[in-house]
C-alpha cells in the first residue's frame, strides 16, 4: 500500500471524538510551529477546493497583514471567492453538535482569548484603524477546523477540510484568501490571562503576535507598556488624570491604593480596633469636567499581613458596613470574628 493510501486509510478511521481531543490541545496554543507543515497542509486544502498552485505567503508583521486584508477584500468584491469555496455542505458541518462542541472548547481556551485580543480592540483603533479591519478580514483557523469535526460522517467533506485542521495543529492561526495568494499567520507567541480569563500580565505583554505586536493588559484593560515595564514612571497624578474610568482604575490598581490614598490625603471616616476589619477612608477623585467625585475605601489587613484598600459604596458609614458589603451581606449583618459562634 502506498504512503498516500496509508494516509487516506488512517484519516478514514479518525473519529470526531479523537479530533475533538486533538482540537482542545491545539486550542491552548502551546504547540510548536512548523511552517513547512503549515504550507503543505494549506497547499493540499487549496488543491481540494479547486485552487491548486496558489502561492502561500506567511504574514509576519502588521504591514503584511494590511496587504493580506486588501488583497482579500479585492478578491471578495471581484468574485465572492470565499462563498464560492466554502460550500453549503461545509456550513452544514459547522451546524452539527460535534462542531458546536468544538467551538465551545475553543471559547474556553487560549485561542478564544487570543482571537478576542486582536480582532478590533480599542487598542487597535488607537494604533491603526486599518490594522483592526485587517484583523477582522482574516479567517480564523480555530473556527474553520471545526468543519472537519462536524464532517465526521461525510468522508468526502472530511478529506477536503482535514488539511485545515492539520495546519492549525502545526501552528497556523489566521488565513486571508486573496485572488492569487493565500496569506497565513501563525499562533500568537504570548497569551496570558487572569483567573477570570481576562488578558493580564504583571511583568510583560499579555498578548504578543507576529513580529511587531505586543499589547499590555491589566485584568482585561489595555494599558501603556510603560505602566508594566517601567512601574516607576506611573505616578498617582498620572493615574488619577486618566479620563477613561477603566484605565484610571487599572492605573490605580497597578500603583497600589495605599500610594493613591496617601497622595489624595484621604481622611478617616471610621476605624475599627481590629486591623482585619479595617479603616474606612474618604477621598476626592478627579471626575469629568474638572469636578470631583467623593469615594470611600476600606483599608484592611488580610490574614497574610498584606495591607490593601478596596473601593466601597460612597454611602458606607463604618468599617463593619464595608466588610458586610464586600461579603454581600446586608448592612449590620457582618459579625466580627470575636463574636461569631
Amino acid at each position: 500500500m502506498s504512503n498516500e493510501a496509508l494516509q487516506h486509510f488512517a484519516n478514514a478511521t479518525i473519529s470526531a471524538d479523537d479530533l475533538l481531543k486533538r482540537y482542545k490541545i491545539a486550542c491552548d496554543l502551546k504547540q510548536s510551529v512548523y511552517p513547512e507543515s503549515i504550507e503543505n497542509a494549506i497547499r493540499q486544502w487549496a488543491t481540494n477546493i479547486g485552487a491548486p498552485n496558489v502561492p502561500i505567503k506567511f504574514v509576519t508583521n502588521i504591514e503584511d497583514m494590511k496587504e493580506a486584508a486588501r488583497t482579500a477584500k479585492d478578491a471578495w468584491a471581484a468574485k465572492d471567492a470565499w462563498d464560492a469555496w466554502v460550500t453549503k455542505d461545509a456550513r452544514a458541518a459547522w451546524a452539527t453538535r460535534a462542531a458546536k462542541d468544538a467551538r465551545a472548547a475553543w471559547a474556553t481556551r487560549a485561542a478564544g482569548d487570543a482571537w478576542d485580543a486582536w480582532a478590533a480592540k480599542d487598542a487597535w483603533a488607537a494604533k491603526d484603524a486599518w490594522a483592526a479591519r485587517a484583523a477582522w478580514a482574516a479567517k480564523d483557523l480555530t473556527y474553520l477546523s471545526t468543519t472537519v469535526i462536524g464532517a465526521d460522517k461525510d468522508r468526502a467533506l472530511f478529506q477536503k477540510w482535514l488539511p485545515i485542521f492539520e495546519a492549525f495543529e502545526a501552528g497556523a492561526f489566521a488565513l486571508w484568501i486573496g485572488d492569487n495568494t493565500f496569506y497565513v499567520a501563525v499562533i500568537p507567541s504570548i497569551v496570558k490571562v487572569d483567573d477570570q480569563r481576562r488578558l493580564h500580565c504583571e511583568d510583560g505583554p499579555a498578548f504578543a503576535w507576529l513580529n511587531d505586536i505586543k499589547d499590555y493588559y491589566w485584568h482585561g484593560v489595555n494599558v501603556p507598556e510603560s505602566w508594566i515595564m517601567n512601574r516607576s514612571s506611573l505616578t498617582a497624578e498620572i493615574a488619577l488624570s486618566q479620563s477613561n474610568i477603566e484605565l484610571r482604575r487599572a492605573a490605580c490598581d497597578i500603583l497600589g491604593w495605599e500610594a493613591i490614598l496617601k497622595n489624595l490625603k484621604a481622611i478617616t471616616v471610621d476605624r475599627d480596633d481590629d486591623p482585619q476589619i479595617g479603616e474606612l477612608l474618604e477621598a476626592k477623585l478627579p471626575g469629568e469636567d474638572r469636578d470631583f467625585i467623593t469615594a470611600r475605601y476600606l483599608r484592611v489587613r488580610c490574614g497574610t499581613g498584606r495591607v490593601f484598600a478596596v473601593c466601597v459604596p460612597p454611602t458606607t458609614k463604618t468599617a463593619l458596613d464595608a466588610q458586610a458589603w464586600m461579603l454581600g451581606l446586608p448592612t449590620g449583618k457582618f459579625l466580627p470574628p470575636e463574636v461569631r459562634t
